[in-house]
Order: structure tokens, then C-alpha cells, then sequence
């Protein structure tokens, strides 16, 4: 309500853009735009900040919600959602009026506003939750970017229900731990695109898990569900209901969908996406205009007083894929092809512009993509056309799951045995990973530029030998290098690693790097481009013992990236990295989760020594607790900022992981540092201990005792902030004092 009085109401339909982190702020932020009747705009922090400015200029926004911390921050008249003063505001009546303008890139790349009305979001709603029947006592999963089509049933859903609303940034955590994160959370309702399910479960199978009975209602959309991916459901969701449906951000709802309850048997690639939904009226268009019979192939068209109005100030495009009847209703044509069985099912063949002639025969890529992923060693595929007329190939690309290895030759093969002779790429290539979209489908694009470039220019081995590559495939654990031209993010790296390459290149190279240049999407071979570009930049091994930074196990944040460079101007800095903590099995005590991130943590300590260990919150029980199990480790100095407490019960079993579903109320990660402190000697450390602690976190000084007991100086130093800031700008010239730099 207070977000809503400060959003100026006499300008009905002029875009309000939302530049905030992906946490709970963002729905209040929709929630007050709606309350006013003004459209808002959602901003993807973790997309390009040249696709955000597009954005922002196709929307025309006029306003902007912000933290003071956004691109947009005083670029346009706005409000802080930090300045909240504690009071409710003035009163908003409520009004009727648009909704959103949701940008989605389509096939040229070129962001397009579809722009929908309150009335629409609410039929979308509303049908989503006549179907799922979602409880007060659910707990629905949010894995889509607000920015999404996808966002709106989880967002709303929940809180019209009266739900609660688990929200997880899969751009900033990826795919790891996404299985052991819905345990913890107790996720009831789970929803997300085909190829995040299928990914998760693969690697859950993978770490021999079991499975997640909490789970009630599986939720699949916005692409092609194979048959594997049922199998997967009925083996992790015994239980539960698996509801697929087809839809689309301008049709603005799902137009088609079914629900499974695990005993149907499915004997086609792909499962069929199921029956009319009301006041969605779907029909199959062929390319003279005219429906198509049951069987035959048509263009999906879907008609209703309830799909999107448009493209935001694009009447060319609207006229393209939009036509409105004059009855109140309108028909969007989707691109999409699909075949209509007899029993009424609706059988999604792929789209328009994907299908390809290959020696005068029609084929279907995703057809072809179906059938490796049945292979046993397939996780993920994406077959694309190469070469022009008569010279036209397939090629595939795939991922195998972790583990496995297979030639592509040998796929082929298997592929041969099943497949008309037409459809049998002629090139199977293995990589580590496929390039993913924002919305984690994948990046047919990006496969295709990647095709290209090693079709052009093979990188030798001697180009990946060098200093730069070295440390680029070393921290991605892989000492014989690879490919260039994969991302960060495709070869496994986090954002841990990732702080570890940026201080690592930075005292090579003896200069600053941008963090705008260390994303999870640099490559190899743009950073090598980077610093060509700046050609008195060359690269030196580093000799300066370095810091050893011990995180939070949230991982790191924008906050812990800046402070890292700051500490840089002195001393390397190297960030301690816990891995996913998983256990040898179900339910392994925590010494056993200990014992394997010990050793871990040791590997990487081994050389250069550090001279000091900065430890923050969860960290700063992870690096007491070592030292004291390793008391030949001596650093100068260890400073521990706003750590956990130790626990005063006994914690029982750790289930599985840090991430897994706790045992007790407190969360996972929090129980497993508190447990660290209370199982850790008491004996005192032979070096300086500083304590240092936010106004708001009492963890420190109500242990005073336990501190002293192992060396801590006493009273801790005070810094200022909250908790959830400790390590912002700040309080970096304290942490430097406190580390005696």
C-alpha cells in the first residue's frame, strides 16, 4: 500500500518499470503498479544491461521502482523500496486497467512488449488455480525471472490462495542442489520448463537419491515433454500429479493441458499436451488459411476474449500475429505446429520455423532431439540444420550425463537403428554443456554460432597453454583445457570460481576487471578478445601470499565481489569454495559431511599459504572449525564478521546435504554451522581471533564465553548496517583494519 501511494495514479497506462533483485520486493512492486492501474515492466538484472536499455526504451517508462542500487536508478522519477518509512500510506482504490508489458525477444532478437490487461491476468489466474487447487498450506516453487511469462500463475497464484511463495534464482544458484533446495524448502506445488526438470532429476539420479515425496503437483510448460521425462516423474514423484500444458506469453495463458497421475502408459516420443481449456478456443490453420482435419499438420492459432492485446507500440507485428474479430475476442497465431489426434489430444510437432527438407524429405528437429534423448546417455540435445539446398545436413549436439562417456559416432549408430535414414544426423558431436537462454531452454542460437566457429577455426592446443588458459580450465577443474567458446556457466563454474578467476587474472594482468565483464556467461575466448583489445596487458604468475576468504554458503554476492577487489589493492585474495556438501548417503551424520568438506578445504589451501582467513557468516564456523581440527594451519590472523551461533540442542541428523529439507525450523545451512561451533575444541587458537558484529545480529555476543574460550579478543568490533549488508562499502575499511591492513 505504502509502495502504491507513491506511485503518481493520474497517468493510466503510462509503463512503470520494476528494477529490483529477484527477492519478495519484486511482487510487491507489481502488486502496487496494479494497485494503481499503471502497467509495470519487469527488469531482468541478471540479462545484459544493453537488452534492459532496449527495454526501457521500446516500454516508454515513465517511473521506476528501484533500490537505489539498479542501472535506473535516478534516471527516471521513481521511489526506493528501501525508504520505506513504516506506514501504510494513503489508500489506493482499486482500479481495472493493464497489467504488465513483458518483453520476450522472438526469433530476431529484438525485445517485443506483449502487453496484457488486469482482467486477462486474473482469467490466467484464476484458471490456473481451478485446476492446481492450490491450498493455504501449499508452497509453490518460483524458478521463472518475474520478467516471464511463466512467473505470473507461481507469483499470483500464491497469493491470491493465500500460499506461501518459495522464490529461487536459478541465474544466480544454476541447476545444483535445485532437487536438495525443494526439500528444504517443503515445496508442495513445483513448476518450471521441461529442461530444468529433466536436468535436476537427471542429476538426482545421477547422485543416487531418492524420491521427493513432499512434492503434490509437478507443473510442466512452454516446451516439448518427453516420454523420459514422465518416466523420470513417476520414479522422484511417486505420488504426485503431473500437469503439462502448452501456452505462450502473448496467448497469455495455457490453451491446452492434462493432468497424469502416473498410471498412464505413454508409448509415443513425446508426451501429447492434453485437452481444451475453457474460454480458449484452439484450432489448427493450414497454409491456405483454413483448419486442417484431425491428423494433419496445422499452425497453432488459439482465440479468446483473454489473450494478450498485443505488441507494446507495434501495430506491424500486432497486425502480423494478432486479429481481432470485433466480438470482444481475438485469434494469436503461435508459430507453433501440432497434429490433433482422435481422442482429442493435441500432439505438439515443433515449429514452423525449425522444420528443414533434407534429401527432399520434411523432417522435424525436435523429432530427431526426442530420439537421442531416449538414448540411455543423453541428457540434453539440440539437431540443427547445416549447409544450404542440396548440400543440407543435420548436425546434433549433445550432453551426456556426468559420468558417461560415448563417441558421437556411436550415437549415430544407435540413432541409425531407429530412425529414417533422413532423419539420422550426419555429425553427432559431444560437449560438455549446451549453451542455455535466460529462461534455461536452449540457446539454438548460441549452439549454432558455436557451430559455425569450430567449423572456421579450430584453437590449437599450444593457444590454450598459455597463462590465461591455464588458470581459466584450472579453475574449472579441467587441466587439459577444452573449448574456448564455452561460458562460464556451460563448464560447470559458479559464481565462487568465478571470484577466484576474476583475483586471479587481476594480479596477473596487473590491472583491474571490470565485474561487468565476469559474468557466468564470459567466455575463453571473449576474455582472451577483451585483453587483446588492451594489447600492453600482459599476464605474470603472482607471488603475494593471498587471503583466504571463507563465504557464507549462500555463495557470493555483488557485495563480497566488491569487497574481494578492495582487499585486492594489497594481498591476492582467494575465495574458499564449499561445494554443494553432499553426503555419501540419505542420512549421513554431519561429521561425515565435515570430514568431506575438510578435505576440500584443504585441497585448496595447500599452496601459496595464506597469511590471513576472513570468514563471513556461515564461513566464519567453517574456517573456526578447521583451524582448530588443523592446528598446523597458522595464519597471522583470522577475523570471523557476523557468524553463526553455536547450537544449544542437539541437531540431530544432517539429512543428505546442506541444502536438504531441515529436521528442525531453522534452515539447513544455519543448523550445520551451528553444529560446526558446538562440536569444535574449545582450546584456544595460537593467533589473533577479531570478532567483528552488525547492530541487529546477536549471535557473537551472547556467546561470549565460547568465544573467549578459543582465543576470540573480546568485546567484538562493531560495524554498521544489517546483517544482510556486512560486507557492503561501508564496512570494507573496517574489515581492512581488522585483517591489520
Amino acid at each position: 500500500a505504502w509502495l502504491a501511494g507513491e506511485i503518481p495514479a493520474d497517468r493510466p497506462e503510462e509503463p512503470v518499470a520494476i528494477d529490483l533483485p529477484y527477492a519478495a520486493e519484486f511482487p510487491w512492486a507489481m502488486l502496487a503498479c496494479l494497485a494503481v492501474g499503471r502497467p509495470y515492466v519487469p527488469l531482468d538484472r541478471s540479462a545484459p544491461a544493453e537488452r534492459n536499455r532496449a527495454i526501457m526504451a521500446a516500454a516508454g517508462a515513465t517511473f521506476v521502482l528501484h533500490d537505489g542500487a539498479g542501472a535506473l536508478a535516478g534516471a527516471l522519477p521513481g521511489v526506493d523500496v528501501g525508504a520505506w518509512p513504516g506506514g501504510v500510506g494513503r489508500r489506493v482504490r482499486g482500479v481495472a486497467g493493464l497489467a504488465y508489458i513483458l518483453f520476450t525477444s522472438g526469433s530476431t532478437g529484438k525485445p517485443k512488449g506483449v502487453y496484457q490487461t488486469q482482467r486477462g491476468l486474473l482469467h490466467d489466474v484464476r484458471q490456473y488455480l481451478e485446476t492446481v487447487r492450490v491450498r493455504p498450506q501449499d508452497r509453490l516453487s518460483l524458478l521463472y525471472s518475474p520478467g516471464v511469462n511463466g512467473a505470473i500463475r507461481d507469483i499470483f497464484g500464491a497469493l491470491l490462495a493465500g500460499a506461501c511463495l518459495c522464490l529461487r534464482d536459478l541465474r544466480r544458484h544454476g541447476l545444483a542442489g535445485l532437487d536438495a533446495w525443494l526439500e528444504a524448502t517443503g515445496v508442495t506445488i513445483y513448476h518450471s520448463i521441461p529442461n530444468i526438470f529433466r536436468t535436476m532429476l537427471a542429476m538426482r539420479a545421477q547422485a543416487g537419491l531418492g524420491p521427493l515425496p513432499l512434492v503434490r503437483w509437478v507443473y510442466l510448460a512452454g516446451d516439448r515433454i518427453f516420454t523420459s521425462d514422465y518416466e523420470a516423474f513417476r520414479r522422484f514423484f511417486p505420488s504426485g500429479r503431473l500437469h503439462v500444458g502448452i501456452g505462450a506469453t502473448e496467448a497469455a495463458t495455457i490453451y491446452r493441458q492434462w493432468v497424469l497421475d502416473g498410471t498412464e502408459d505413454i508409448e509415443d516420443a513425446f508426451l501429447p499436451l492434453g485437452f481444451a481449456v475453457p474460454e480458449r478456443e484452439m484450432t489448427l490453420i493450414g497454409a491456405d488459411g483454413q483448419p486442417v482435419a484431425v491428423g494433419e499438420i496445422g499452425e497453432i492459432c488459439v482465440r479468446s476474449a483473454f489473450v494478450a492485446q498485443g505488441y507494446w507500440r507495434d501495430a506491424a507485428q500486432t497486425a502480423e500475429r494478432f486479429v481481432d474479430h470485433g466480438d470482444g475476442t481475438r485469434t494469436y497465431r503461435t508459430g507453433d505446429l501440432g497434429r490433433l489426434r482422435p481422442d482429442g489430444m493435441l500432439e505438439l510437432v515443433g515449429r514452423a520455423d525449425r522444420q528443414v527438407k533434407i534429401g527432399g524429405t520434411r523432417v522435424e528437429p525436435a523429432e530427431v532431439e526426442a530420439a537421442l534423448l531416449a538414448l540411455p546417455e543423453v541428457v540434453r540435445a539440440a539437431v540443427l540444420p547445416q549447409g544450404e539446398a542440396d548440400a543440407r545436413r543435420l548436425v546434433a549436439v549433445v550432453m551426456l550425463r556426468a559420468g558417461l562417456e560415448k563417441p558421437g559416432a556411436a550415437l549415430r549408430a544407435e540413432l541409425a537403428k531407429i530412425l529414417p535414414p533422413a532423419f539420422v544426423p550426419a555429425e553427432v558431436q559431444v560437449w560438455p554443456e549446451l549453451p542455455l537462454m535466460h529462461n534455461f531452454k536452449t540457446d539454438l542460437a548460441a549452439v549454432r554460432a558455436q557451430l559455425s566457429a569450430r567449423g572456421e577455426a579450430q584453437v590449437s592446443q599450444e593457444d590454450d597453454a598459455d597463462l590465461l588458459a591455464a588458470a581459466w580450465w584450472s579453475r574449472l577443474g579441467r587441466a587439459d583445457g577444452g573449448d574456448p567458446f564455452l561460458s562460464w556457466r556451460d563448464g560447470g563454474g559458479d559464481s565462487i570460481a568465478l571470484a577466484n578467476l576474476h583475483v586471479q587474472l587481476e594480479g596477473m594482468l596487473v590491472r583491474p576487471l571490470p565485474l561487468g565483464l565476469m559474468t557466468l556467461d564470459l567466455t575463453l575466448a571473449k576474455l582472451r578478445q577483451w585483453i587483446a583489445d588492451r594489447n600492453d596487458w600482459r599476464a605474470t604468475e603472482s607471488q603475494t601470499p593471498p587471503i583466504a576468504l571463507f563465504p557464507s554458503l549462500w555463495g557470493m554476492s555483488t557485495n563480497a565481489q566488491e569487497l574481494v577487489r578492495k582487499l585486492r589493492s594489497s594481498h591476492e585474495v582467494m575465495v574458499m569454495d564449499a561445494g554443494t556438501l553432499v553426503a555419501p548417503d540419505a542420512r549421513a551424520p554431519m561429521e561425515a559431511v565435515w570430514e568431506q568438506l575438510q578435505n576440500r578445504l584443504l585441497q585448496q589451501l595447500a599452496k601459496p599459504a595464506p597469511s590471513l582467513f576472513l570468514a563471513h557468516c556461515h564461513g566464519g564456523a567453517i574456517a573456526l572449525r578447521l583451524l582448530l581440527d588443523n592446528p598446523d594451519i597458522t595464519p597471522a590472523r583470522l577475523v570471523i564478521l557476523d557468524p553463526s551461533a553455536p547450537s544449544t540442542s542437539d541437531p540431530g541428523w544432517f539429512e543428505g546435504s546442506a541444502l536438504f529439507r531441515p529436521k528442525f525450523a531453522r534452515p539447513p545451512k544455519d543448523r550445520f554451522a551451528e553444529w560446526l561451533l558446538a562440536s569444535s575444541p574449545s582450546r584456544p587458537l595460537p593467533f589473533d581471533v577479531q570478532l567483528a558484529q552488525t547492530p541487529n545480529y546477536d549471535a557473537i555476543r551472547a556467546f561470549p564465553r565460547f568465544w573467549q574460550d578459543r582465543g576470540a579478543a573480546w568485546p567484538p568490533v562493531d560495524l554498521t548496517g544489517p546483517h544482510a549488508d556486512v560486507l557492503g562499502p561501508h564496512n570494507h575499511e573496517a574489515i581492512r583494519a581488522a585483517l591489520g591492513l
